[in-house]
């Protein structure tokens, strides 16, 4: 945690992020070393990561070419090696994996993309493109404490771990399903901030749709799950 901090300071300096006011700042830092967690934690299964990973670098990319924000370069560099990645990792049987060096990298790389879109636009809804894996790890999160468990331990209670695990669902299934739901959510968000139908309001709106959503999907698989297992 104490090199997140360090790495995320640095970062944030380096966009003139401290030029913001204070509280803004605070509130950047929360949501940028949740989501380097997050999205590790996450990074449970074959292909989530990279196909995640995939989707949010091409809404990037296919953004940068009206806003130029971030190198192109850069973008099409990780585009190419995530690509490699899948090629080895999204498969019944993995050959290599991204462990925490590779998915905690790339959660930070797509925090700084992300946070100079957002400077860049001063359009906050932009956010949404990273609320599949936002959503569960806040809500698995939540339920764990609810129960009164460490949430820093180990565990297998994530959405995406009972399909896998539990509902025997393949890992490229599980994974390409969360993919495409982002890349729907990322579409729809671009149209929307495109045609000018997206603001604050409309974001809070599409954040609590979308948990209660997953809430309802969650509690209708656990629901299954508990009763295959009774019988």
């Amino acid at each position: 945690m104490l090199v997140h901090i360090v790495a995320t300071t640095i970062l944030l300096w380096q966009i003139q992020v401290f030029d913001l006011p204070w509280h803004t700042v605070i509130l950047i830092y929360i949501l940028t070393l949740g989501w380097i967690n997050a999205f590790n934690f996450m990074d449970g299964i074959n292909g989530i990561t990279g196909i995640y990973g995939l989707v949010s670098l091409c809404t990037f990319l296919w953004l940068n070419r009206s806003i130029n924000f971030i190198s192109t370069e850069l973008l099409i560099t990780m585009i190419i090696s995530t690509l490699v990645f899948l090629f080895f990792n999204f498969r019944r049987r993995a050959k290599t994996f991204a462990g925490d060096v590779g998915s905690v990298s790339l959660a930070f790389l797509l925090a700084w993309f992300m946070i100079s879109l957002i400077i860049r636009t001063g359009r906050v809804e932009y956010i949404l493109f990273f609320c599949v894996y936002g959503i569960d790890s806040v809500v698995t999160v939540l339920m764990r404490l609810a129960h009164r468990e460490n949430i820093f331990k180990a565990h297998r209670t994530h959405l995406y771990q009972f399909l896998s695990n539990e509902y025997k669902w393949s890992h490229t299934k599980v994974a390409l399903i969360y993919g495409l739901i982002q890349l729907t959510i990322n579409i729809t968000v671009i149209l929307s901030i495109t045609n000018n139908w997206m603001n604050f309001f409309v974001l809070l709106f599409s954040i609590i749709v979308l948990s209660a959503a997953y809430l309802i999907i969650r509690y209708k698989i656990q629901k299954a799950i508990n009763w295959k297992y009774s019988y």
